[in-house]
């Protein structure tokens, strides 16, 4: 019998929905991206700033000792500046090393398609 890994993730703050939880949110410096480990599990948080009406949503794909988490945006985005934190975690990996890839996409605040950027990747062990 062969388990998968499960991906659980959620967003909170202005990207939660394209029109945002509120018009405009405090605003925190730095951005910031965390990759940890903690058992068989893969834990991710983004916090950042961004344009207001902008909605993400997270997803993953797996490749061999890859695996790549996707933020990928919407929304035509309002003149204004908001705060979310984007967090995934990946449960249920063999041990082994990985490398992880942030990795960015979907449409810009103009409706054009973004090209697919790595914004962090790291190696990880896990035991």
């Amino acid at each position: 019998m062969t388990i998968s890994p499960s991906f659980i993730s959620s967003v909170h703050g202005c990207a939660e929905t394209e029109k945002g939880t509120a018009t405009r949110s405090l605003i925190f410096n730095p951005d910031e991206i965390k990759i940890s480990t903690e058992g068989h599990s893969i834990k991710f948080h983004h916090a950042l700033n961004h344009q207001c009406c902008r909605k993400a949503d997270l997803s993953h794909a797996i490749a061999d000792n890859r695996i790549m988490i996707y933020e990928t945006w919407s929304g035509e985005g309002c003149r204004c500046m908001c705060f979310s934190e984007l967090d995934a975690t990946l449960t249920g990996l063999p041990p082994g090393e990985y490398t992880v890839q942030i990795i960015e996409r979907g449409t810009s605040s103009l409706g054009k398609a973004m090209p697919e950027k790595i914004i962090n990747e790291v190696k990880i062990q896990l035991d």
